[in-house]
């Protein structure tokens, strides 16, 4: 199957580039904006991120997808399908023709350093047509550039106001704020419409957390954002253990006891648990964590996937009968439940049974079974070889009860962190921020004009008029000049635009590290 360039797009696109634009028409400027959040309440301003990974890919599509095949096979498959599945009239390959017969994408982008922090209404990249013969491709791209450039700054906003949501409680409970960073691990991979998206989306988690599950997010900071895999990794993995490995070990350790091949230390165990009743899946589901801490893995963190059969079980009967075992690794042992409401399963339930496990709750029972000291601002805190982790359903409203409840309770909140996954990077749209590109300005017969568009029904949805720059105020906000023409929005004095794309050629000099773009974010002024 074919996705050439001129196909990744809406039908009606072809409309316009082929007939419905004006003859006479020799640039187009478009604005690309987030215009609102109010599907996002808790975000108000915008991460701009992804455009270095994304420009790249569109101009590369362009390039293999298009200018690099044979002209005969592109009008063979535009035949194919346009004069097939649309309007005959519209059917005229002529102006690709022309366009690969010129042999680059003539147009250049603007915009704003990636890791600004954005007030929504401001645009923060323009597209204009170069040539005077390709006045369409602006608007014609659009679906190309919407689709690819939504999702990274969506999550990349998502992810930095779950930290900011975080950081008044590390720094009240924790005695630095060295936590932050690793509070919250992306999850969310398997969620996204596909692999390219959970990629660029974990990629965007970076710039304020240092902790994913997501390998392809790492390889994508690495190729396009000079991440240094070996000396300064942007975000670490860590072992961890799914339902099927636990239930393939418990069924393992069940066998074991079945054919009497227990090991000393195994016997004694299942000694011990059958003495006081225990049930046989709980028996065997001690055994294989203590081979897990043992033999598997003795050193390092390992997070350890707790709801399979009997969570409570686990957190108050194992992890007491595992103590000596879990205390002697050099390395963490982080408890994951993966059910049930969060909130109560950290916290304990206060509607629940008094001294049951469930009244108490997770870090209560941890707590009990490990000890805890005051860090230097009198907040408990779990010995360095024991802590929770909790990633399902993790939305910012559970964040800040959690939080809250462990600040409340004289609690560090780094005794845990928590996983942010699909429901939280996925379960969103371009309309999350009102992301859109507007046409703002064009050459018309050689007369610069202004165009914009100001529906009385939705006045949110007015866009900028004529070209436009953006400059940074003395008191860190950002300001949109509008009204300009072409030359002066390119020439304005403190734009903070910079050329991204260049008359077709990628800008090299435009390319940054997630390092400075990280350090750029954490130094944007923020406010509500």
């Amino acid at each position: 199957m074919s996705f050439f360039p001129m196909f990744a797009a809406d039908y009606y696109k072809v409309g316009h580039a082929i007939k419905m634009q004006p003859k006479s028409a020799s640039m187009v400027y478009s604005t690309w904006t987030a215009r609102s959040y109010k599907h996002h309440p808790d975000c108000p301003k915008t991460i701009i991120f992804g455009h270095q990974y994304t420009i790249q890919k569109l101009l590369m599509f362009w390039q293999t997808e298009f200018f690099d095949q044979p002209i005969e096979l592109l009008e063979q498959e535009w035949n194919h399908v346009i004069k097939n599945t649309f309007h005959p009239d519209y059917a005229d390959f002529t102006k690709f023709k022309e366009l690969h017969k010129l042999g680059y994408l003539p147009i250049s982008i603007m915009g704003v350093p990636e890791g600004t922090l954005l007030p929504v209404g401001i645009p923060d990249h323009v597209i204009f047509s170069t040539h005077k013969d390709f006045a369409w491709l602006p608007q014609f791209i659009e679906d190309q550039w919407s689709a690819n450039n939504w999702l990274p700054s969506t999550s990349a906003t998502t992810a930095f106001y779950r930290r900011k949501l975080i950081e008044p409680y590390v720094r009240t409970s924790c005695d630095d704020m060295s936590a932050l960073p690793h509070m919250c691990g992306d999850f969310s991979l398997r969620g996204h419409t596909s692999l390219e998206a959970g990629y660029i989306s974990g990629a965007a988690h970076a710039l304020s957390f240092d902790r994913t599950a997501t390998i392809g997010s790492n390889l994508l900071l690495e190729k396009y954002y000079g991440a240094d895999l070996e000396n300064n990794p942007p975000m670490m993995g860590t072992p961890s253990l799914e339902h099927s490995v636990v239930e393939q070990g418990v069924a393992w350790m069940k066998q074991k006891i079945t054919n009497g091949d227990l090991t000393a230390i195994e016997r004694y165990l299942f000694s011990k648990a059958a003495f006081d009743n225990w049930d046989i899946n709980l028996i065997a589901e001690m055994l294989f964590i203590n081979y897990l801490c043992t033999e598997v893995q003795p050193t390092g963190t390992m997070t350890y996937v707790s709801d399979t059969y009997d969570y409570w079980g686990i957190v108050s009967k194992v992890l007491p009968m595992l103590h000596d075992v879990i205390a002697a690794r050099d390395g963490c042992f982080s408890v994951r439940p993966d059910s049930g409401d969060p909130v109560k399963i950290i916290c304990g339930d206060p509607d629940a049974e008094p001294g049951t496990p469930e009244f108490e709750g997770t870090i209560f029972l941890l707590i009990d079974t490990f000890g805890s000291k005051s860090n230097n601002k009198g907040y408990l805190e779990l010995p360095p070889y024991i802590r929770m982790i909790y990633g399902d359903a993790i939305t910012s409203e559970i964040t800040q009860k959690v939080c809250s409840w462990c600040v409340n309770n004289n609690i560090s909140v780094s005794n845990l962190c928590f996983g942010i996954g699909a429901y939280t990077y996925q379960y969103v749209t371009r309309d999350t921020r009102g992301y859109a590109i507007k046409a703002t300005d064009c050459i018309l017969d050689n007369d610069e004009i202004q165009i914009y568009k100001m529906p009385k029904t939705d006045p949110g949805k007015k866009s900028p008029r004529g070209c436009v720059a953006i400059f940074k105020a003395y008191n860190g906000d950002y300001c949109l000049v509008e009204n300009l023409t072409l030359k002066e929005a390119i020439g304005y004095k403190n734009n903070v635009m910079r050329f991204k794309v260049k008359n077709g050629k990628f800008c090299s000099d435009s390319v940054e590290t997630i390092e400075t773009i990280r350090e750029r974010l954490m130094g944007e002024k923020f406010c509500d």
